[in-house]
C-alpha cells in the first residue's frame, strides 16, 4: 500500500482537482464495514475471475485471499 499510497500522496498534494476526488472515494471506502466491503467484492472479482484469462489460475476468486487482500489494502490506503 505505501507504493501506491506514497506517490498518490505526493499527486493530491500537487494537484488540487485530483486531490479531491481521490479523497473522496478514500473516505468513502473508510466508512463501508468491513463484512460489507466483502460482500461487494464479491461480485467484481467473480466476473473477473469468470472474463480475464489466466485470473482463475492466479487466485482471483469472489471467495478467498483475493477480497480479503483487496479489502485490507484499499483499508491501508
Amino acid at each position: 500500500a505505501v507504493v501506491v499510497g506514497l506517490p498518490l500522496g505526493i499527486l493530491c498534494h500537487r494537484v488540487d482537482k485530483f486531490r479531491a476526488g481521490v479523497l473522496n472515494v478514500l473516505n468513502i471506502i473508510q466508512t463501508i464495514p468491513s463484512i460489507a466491503l466483502f460482500g461487494l467484492l464479491i461480485a467484481p472479482l467473480g466476473w473477473v475471475a469468470t472474463h480475464v484469462p489466466g485470473a482463475a489460475a492466479l487466485g482471483i476468486r469472489g471467495i478467498g485471499t483475493a477480497p480479503a487482500f483487496l479489502a485490507l489494502f484499499l483499508y491501508s490506503l
